[in-house]
């Protein structure tokens, strides 16, 4: 296998289509996990074979891995990224809503018993698949940097209408894409009322520091949001 993955590696068009029909199961194995997101089980295949044709090309002949391995792990995240980038505006929203409350029913569970709920003990609370919850959490995992946030939402999640909610989703996604001492600005002047000259203080930075940063910072969250 390994000397037909390298020859389709240099350019052997003849080696790539050996090896993806010896492996096209692999494909159809990984699209029954998608069959209830919306999409046609026609697309589901040929994102799962584009996967899998990444994998062949990608694949580290170096190391001890068995191909099959890899090649799953590509082809499943072929086609979560095609199903991130083309799920409806409606389909979008619903995830993030089931994410969150995923989330905190994961937090209530873990407070009182000291465990976890499984995957299909959550899709069961959420009425949704198991496939769904996936799908979902994948799509909308919540930064862990940012516990206030996700603590300010438990405590008001009950007030919020479903576009209020939302909106603190989107911002919670916004702000982890900044970086570690950015976010740690946000917190510190948003969340906990610091005053720059506080902030300052902190980060051990002056306070024309944090100003300019403040602002650079808030011009990014306008971009993201």
């Amino acid at each position: 296998m390994k000397k037909m993955i390298s020859a389709a590696q240099q350019g052997d068009s003849d080696a790539l289509e050996q090896i993806v029909m010896k492996n096209i199961g692999l494909v159809y194995a990984g699209i029954k996990r998608f069959y209830q997101c919306g999409q046609s089980h026609e697309d589901l295949y040929q994102i799962g074979c584009i996967g899998l044709i990444k994998a062949v090309k990608r694949f580290d002949l170096s190391l001890e891995v068995q191909f099959s391995t890899y090649a799953v792990t590509m082809i499943l995240g072929e086609i979560r990224q095609f199903l991130r980038d083309n799920s409806m505006v409606k389909m979008s929203r619903n995830w993030k809503i089931i994410a969150y409350k995923a989330t905190r029913f994961q937090e209530e569970c873990h407070q009182k018993t000291g465990n976890k709920l499984t995957v299909s003990e959550l899709a069961s609370k959420l009425n949704v698949s198991s496939e769904e919850l996936v799908m979902a959490m994948d799509a909308y995992q919540c930064p862990k940097s940012l516990d206030v946030l996700s603590e300010y939402d438990r405590l008001h999640a009950e007030y919020l209408s479903q576009n209020e909610l939302i909106d603190r989703i989107d911002l919670r996604e916004a702000i982890g894409k900044l970086d570690k001492t950015e976010q740690k600005i946000i917190l510190l002047r948003y969340f906990r009322y610091q005053s720059q000259k506080d902030t300052s203080d902190i980060l051990k930075c002056s306070q024309a520091h944090v100003s300019r940063q403040e602002k650079k910072i808030l011009r990014k969250l306008k971009e993201f949001l």
